[in-house]
């Protein structure tokens, strides 16, 4: 089954498939061979007839000796967009195809299968530092741009040309400087124009124009708000300059400017909240640096070396806290500090309803001790990938130029959350050291407050991924439409959104429908599919270790987050460091297993015309005994007569939230991070989960037609025991969707009240019969083909 060393050649040696295919008239080269994927990378094609650029994928493949690098047939494009293909599944190669650009002949994967999502054999046989040269190569196959782009964002940078090494070594300043308040009077372009001493104030995400280009082979920019004593400006970093610099200049940093040209200023730029009166922005001019003089553009200057008579500006932050955010004004831009409790897994946002593009985004809850409720965070990427990807709960997180935003609901009560802009940025344990923020009187109360907490119970209440219901919602139906801007569809409506769905995929729709059948279910009943880690299950033990039991205090390298404790010298900008104890290194047994024979004929593609992947449902285990249950008098005959019923009534294993665990940090990360373009061995590790939910409720709809019928789970505070992830004093913030359930009124029902017991729940159902509600779903995919429905709220158009 396994590829010869002759087969990786044949895909890594163009000339050799060129010799080979003279037997075969139609272009193709029988190969019939399985390999492991250890990369699989994004980039744009190059448009024809005016046609939009298209995605292309490089596939890194491994027989276990050997590495090869081919482009994927964009007809298989799907396989990446649903998460089919990854790196470290194993991917069953039938035919490749050869094809000419220029002198330049590539190997083009005709026809694939992927046999296993995980490649066990490989993770058993090799050791990770044997392919990261293979894995880490930047050569495209098809492409002119020499960068990747990431896999599942334009927003985040990826590849190794990203770099922050820029040397400062400037010990004295010998250019003439012009100041930024003389600089506006010059709006035409100049050829030379004085030096610019300036300090880096604000710091855009980058951007990625989602075009192809033939004459810039990096099509970034960032805006960057600089500024000195007289006035602050934008600086435009854009194409090759945003690799070399982006990273390296930070906020604080002092930059000493060349080679630049003073530009009409771009009025659609929007410029971030200033915390500066004092400082007049230069409203008529952007300052655009010259790529092909990208060596002697900018030069960062040590913060030891700067000098009081330059006058610049110092960092100034506006930290509010938990006590005040309700009473600041809607859309105010803010910083804010906490210790997190809740990080939510990755959601992906389609930028537009036809768009291609998504943005990526983490529901994140922390506390800051000046106040009993948690602030609510949405996160979105802010070009921080490395940081991103380590966030979880029991760090000090720090947040910049987030906007509040307040929703009034009808008592006058007030419900704040915090969501990120343009010129966000985002800090964790290991990365405070040397930012402006620590010496801030927030920043310092936070940490004394931090000094009395104790980590037992912090550790109690930590929580990790799994389903989310916010932001919290208007509660009447028209409101809803109204600000949606959509009707409500159908329940037939539902099979064609799913099926468009990509992986990490959120979206939210409206549908009618009356419920026919409610069935309440324990987390204990057995979930049925076969998940990523039920494959690997017979492959890893993972030895979980033991923790102190005592409860220790936080105070021990608190200080060290925030330069307040001296580090030595061989301490890195990125080196993590845990207050609370050191992290428990995961023990992992010695694996003994052989590929299982089912796995072969374990196919997710077997045409090769390629149809549409499937949706497979999430079925109920045969013999399941639900604690209570409830179904519409006529049901079992309506059920009979059903052209469609779509059952996503079973809660998946990746939507139950999982308690925080320190021995198993690395494995939960992965868990909820988005996949990795590149293998790593430990990608799949096994953890013991400590899930959350004790039971959930399936609900049953029916279109009004009663021609199709549709499960959903259903989630509400009682059947979540000790989750303060939906544990809040504001009523809106739960999940209402069983609240409707237990205590039906007339007209809309009322908001306010105590959420029932399932058994009184049940009890109730009846008042719901053949009454016409409105489901807010959302919808979710994992990948793999598995897909979450979850009631997020129900409407209640009228009660006679």
């Amino acid at each position: 089954m396994w590829a010869s060393k002759d087969d990786v050649r044949l895909l890594n040696d163009p000339w050799r498939v060129l010799n080979k295919q003279k037997k075969y008239s139609d272009n193709f080269v029988p190969v019939n061979k399985a390999f492991v994927v250890l990369a699989v990378e994004r980039y744009l094609s190059q448009p024809s007839d005016n046609s939009n650029p298209q995605d292309l994928y490089d596939v890194t493949l491994t027989d276990g000796s050997e590495g090869a690098k081919c482009l994927l047939q964009p007809r298989f494009n799907s396989m990446v967009y649903k998460n089919v293909m990854t790196a470290g599944c194993d991917l069953k190669v039938n035919r490749i195809s050869t094809v000419y650009e220029g002198k330049t002949l590539r190997v083009v994967l005709n026809n694939v299968y992927v046999v296993s999502r995980l490649s066990m054999y490989f993770q058993l046989c090799h050791p990770q530092h044997e392919f990261e040269d293979v894995a880490g190569d930047i050569r495209m196959v098809a492409g002119v741009n020499k960068h990747y782009l990431p896999l599942w964002n334009d927003v985040d940078y990826y590849g190794l040309q990203w770099r922050d090494n820029v040397q400062r070594n400037i010990k004295t300043i010998s250019e003439h400087v012009v100041t930024l308040a003389e600089l506006e009077k010059t709006v035409e372009y100049k050829s030379s124009l004085p030096a610019l001493l300036v300090r880096v104030m604000f710091k855009s995400t980058l951007w990625h124009n989602g075009k192809y280009s033939s004459t810039q082979e990096w099509a970034y920019q960032a805006y960057l708000e600089v500024a000195d004593h007289t006035r602050m400006a934008t600086l435009v970093l854009g194409n090759s300059l945003c690799p070399d610099f982006y990273r390296a200049l930070k906020v604080g940093a002092v930059i000493l400017l060349q080679n630049y040209v003073v530009k009409e200023a771009f009025q659609q730029n929007t410029r971030p909240a200033s915390y500066y009166p004092e400082i007049e922005f230069c409203k008529n001019i952007d300052i655009c640096l010259i790529p092909e003089k990208s060596a002697s553009s900018i030069k960062v200057i040590s913060l030891s070396r700067v000098q009081k008579e330059w006058n610049l500006p110092k960092i100034k932050y506006r930290f509010i806290t938990r006590r005040e955010i309700e009473r600041v004004p809607n859309g105010l831009t803010c910083d804010v500090i906490g210790l997190v409790t809740f990080v939510g897994r990755c959601e992906r946002i389609r930028k537009s309803e036809d768009s291609s593009e998504f943005w990526v985004r983490r529901w994140i809850h922390m506390v800051d001790g000046t106040s009993h409720k948690h602030l609510l965070l949405e996160v979105y990427c802010t070009s921080q990938p490395e940081i991103h990807e380590k966030l979880h709960p029991l760090t000090y997180l720090v947040c910049t130029q987030m906007r509040v935003v307040q929703n009034i609901i009808p008592n006058g009560a007030i419900f704040s959350y915090l969501t990120t802009t343009s010129n966000s940025q985002i800090f964790i344990n290991g990365y405070h050291k040397g930012n402006p923020y620590r010496h801030d009187p927030v920043v310092q109360m936070f940490i004394q407050w931090v000094k009395c907490q104790k980590e037992e119970y912090y550790l109690d209440i930590a929580v990790v991924g799994g389903y989310f219901p916010g932001p919290p919602l208007h509660p009447a139906l028209e409101d809803f439409c109204e600000n949606a801007g959509e009707a409500p569809g159908a329940v037939c409506d539902i099979k064609k959104e799913l099926e468009m769905l990509q992986y990490r995929e959120h979206k939210r729709i409206l549908i009618s429908g009356v419920i026919t059948a409610i069935k309440y279910v324990n987390r204990h009943m057995s979930d049925t599919g076969s998940t990523i880690l039920q494959a690997m299950e017979n492959a890893w033990k993972l030895s979980t270790g033991s923790r102190d039991g005592n409860s220790t205090e936080l105070s021990d390298e608190v200080g060290s987050y925030f330069g307040t404790r001296p580090t030595s010298d061989t301490d890195s900008p990125h080196t993590s460091y845990y207050s609370f104890s050191e992290l428990d290194k995961e023990a992992c047994s010695s694996p003994q297993h052989t590929l299982s024979s089912t796995q072969d004929s374990e196919y997710y593609s077997a045409q090769e015309d390629f149809p549409e992947l499937s949706i497979p449902t999430a079925v109920e285990p045969e013999g399941s005994n639900f604690s209570f249950a409830w179904e519409y008098k006529n049901w079992s005959k309506l059920s009979g007569q059903l052209q469609e019923h779509l059952k996503f009534g079973h809660l998946l294993p990746e939507s139950h939230p999982q308690k925080f665990d320190y021995s198993c940090l690395d494995a939960q990360l992965k868990l909820y991070n988005l996949q990795p373009s590149k293998y790593s061995r430990d990608l799949y590790r096994l953890f013991e989960s400590k899930e959350t939910v004790s039971g959930y409720f399936s609900l049953t709809i029916t279109d009004l037609s009663q021609k199709c019928a549709l499960d959903v789970v259903c989630l509400s505070p009682a059947c979540l025991p000790n989750n303060r992830v939906y544990d809040t004093d504001t009523p809106l913030y739960t999940s209402p969707a069983a609240q409707i359930l237990g205590t039906p009124t007339s007209g809309y029902r009322e908001l306010f009240t105590t959420y029932s017991e399932p058994d009184h729940i049940m009890k109730t159902a009846t008042t719901l019969e053949d009454k016409n509600l409105f489901f807010l779903l959302d919808l979710y995919s994992h990948g793999g083909g598995k897909v979450e429905v979850i009631v997020n709220r129900v409407f209640i158009e009228s009660y006679n």
